[in-house]
């Protein structure tokens, strides 16, 4: 269900109550959302070596599935010419600047403005305090291919043979280009494909794994219509629909969610897939819905793995170019040049991410959305939307995940380093009033996971909730869609690579596991072994 409210798992804190952003509990301002930026994060592109840009890719395409938030329209809290202004709107943040700042200075840059997001507040809702509303279906579902309503899965269908539509562009299947699809942009660009998410083009990793589904959706159907020559559009849509949805949860459980949540996590958490056989961990009492503590602060810690540039790789695996962050903010017109779209992606499954730490790049700390080499800061942004959205302070936090209420600073070593909180007290008139953004990426991770104790059990729960109160949960057997154990054990065979050498241009090459970088326990391996029998027949029906 679309176009409703998050969840929340900890009550919202609003300086009046309803949806004005907080402030200290001195009745002080909290401080500038660049001044913590800059104290506390640093601009290094320091890379997690085991790890490919796959895994963080993966991630955001995650994200875009489980909730899409619109922003308000209103006035800015900035001028024109980027000075801050007198007086405060309850649409917009402002993060100001400091005088001396080593980046905006240069361009006397004193205010950025961030839009709040759409909550219940703008649309004549009862439920107060404001909540923000959720745009997407609140499930894995694969609602990037798809959509998330009736309007746009209208747009995207050809409704022949169950098919997508498609755009042949020099005897390559892509989206229909559409310049006035409502799909985000930039005004320059040549083309603006027609995804099933209005984000499907905001740069070329992410539209690279769209184009992937689309294709990979159209050759399920078309395998399909071999063996069921009988079924029509309607049919062979929603069965290939279907597969899809099952193959994305398999990879976010199977394969993702082990590497950044650590398997040992999570077992002791019961999201643990199975081998073999049905996994009935369907409980009907649970609400799948996403909550603004995952929305708005723990899962946005991922744009740390973000880097500023990025590799393209020939088919014999060598470097032979880069193409910049800053520089395709919704123009992915890079991947229709020549072989550019199978060099992105290879290069995704050969370039080791970026860490996850307290580094955010050029391209997302200063560069975001840039226009004449000035951008804004993503970091900032993710500290501000915990304020807009009414989320608690950091110990409130810390309390919930079982941790204990920090009643001093001192407390706060039990998570994080004693140099940190000292530097903490002199942005902070109390311990009460640190972000829960900065927090959450000040504590030290958990071993053998990417996360603090705090976003690790925040993420957690959030897919145990996707997991066990979705009906539609791959694994399960016992519901009258449910997958036989004969197509289950199909589906449970595709893995990334397999999308990636399946409906690549011309991949021949690609390591098993894509979210790892390649090495002697990962190596290359010819694309005819990696989707080795995989077959559809055990859906073909007489």
């Amino acid at each position: 269900m679309t176009h409703t409210p998050y969840t929340r798992l900890l009550s919202a804190l609003y300086k009046d109550g309803i949806s004005e952003i907080r402030t200290q509990k001195s009745g002080n301002s909290l401080p500038s959302l660049r001044v913590l930026t800059t104290e506390f994060f640093s601009n290094e592109n320091i890379v997690d070596s085991e790890h490919s840009v796959a895994l963080s890719a993966w991630g955001q395409l995650s994200a875009h599935d489980l909730h899409l938030s619109m922003f308000q329209n209103g006035p800015s809290c900035c001028t024109d010419d980027s000075k801050p202004l007198n007086k405060e709107f309850n649409n917009c943040l402002a993060i100001v600047i400091p005088a001396n700042d080593l980046f905006y200075s240069a361009s006397h840059t004193e205010c950025l403005n961030i839009k709040r997001l759409v909550n219940t507040e703008n649309i004549n809702c009862s439920i107060k305090p404001a909540i923000p509303i959720n745009n997407n279906t609140a499930a894995l579902d694969a609602s990037f291919v798809y959509g998330s309503t009736a309007e746009t899965n209208k747009l995207i269908r050809e409704f022949k043979d169950g098919r997508l539509r498609v755009e042949n562009i020099n005897g390559r299947d892509f989206p229909p280009n559409m310049k006035n699809s409502g799909n985000r942009c930039a005004k320059n660009s040549k083309i603006c494909m027609l995804t099933g998410d209005v984000r499907g083009n905001q740069q070329p990793l992410i539209q690279s794994l769209q184009v992937l589904f689309l294709r990979l959706h159209n050759w399920m159907v078309g395998n399909l219509k071999k063996i069921n020559t009988h079924w029509d559009d309607e049919k062979l849509y929603q069965k290939g629909r279907l597969i899809i949805s099952a193959i994305v949860q398999h990879i976010t459980y199977r394969h993702y969610l082990p590497i950044i949540l650590g398997k040992q996590y999570m077992d002791s958490f019961g999201l643990a897939t199975v081998s073999e056989g049905y996994n009935n961990v369907y409980d009907s009492s649970l609400d799948i819905q996403i909550s603004t503590e995952f929305v708005a602060c723990a899962y946005r810690s991922l744009h740390s793995m973000i880097l500023d540039e990025y590799e393209l790789l020939d088919y014999t695996h060598s470097v032979v170019g880069t193409w910049t962050l800053s520089d395709t903010y919704d123009d992915t017109s890079i991947i229709l040049q020549g072989d550019h779209f199978d060099q992105v992606i290879m290069g995704m499954t050969h370039q080791p991410m970026g860490k996850m730490d307290l580094n955010f790049p050029m391209s997302t700390s200063n560069l975001l959305l840039q226009k004449n080499g000035v951008g804004s800061d993503l970091a900032a942004t993710d500290i501000g939307r915990g304020r807009d959205t009414g989320l608690k302070s950091y110990p409130h936090f810390i309390n919930m995940v079982g941790l204990g209420y920090p009643e001093s600073w001192e407390d706060l070593e039990e998570t994080m380093d004693r140099d940190i909180v000292k530097r903490l007290r002199l942005f902070y008139d109390t311990v009460d009033d640190v972000d829960p953004f900065l927090g959450g990426m000040l504590e030290n991770q958990v071993e053998g996971t990417m996360f603090g104790p705090t976003f690790l059990a925040i993420i957690s729960e959030q897919y145990y909730l996707l997991q066990r109160g979705d009906r539609h949960y791959y694994e399960l057997g016992d519901q009258p869609h449910s997958f036989t154990l004969e197509q289950l054990r199909e589906i449970r065979k595709v893995t990334l690579a397999t999308v990636f050498c399946l409906c690549g241009d011309n991949i021949q090459l690609m390591q098993q596991d894509v979210f790892r970088t390649i090495s002697e326990d990962n190596p290359l391996t010819r694309c005819t072994e990696i989707i080795g029998d995989f077959s559809l027949k055990p859906w073909a029906r007489k």
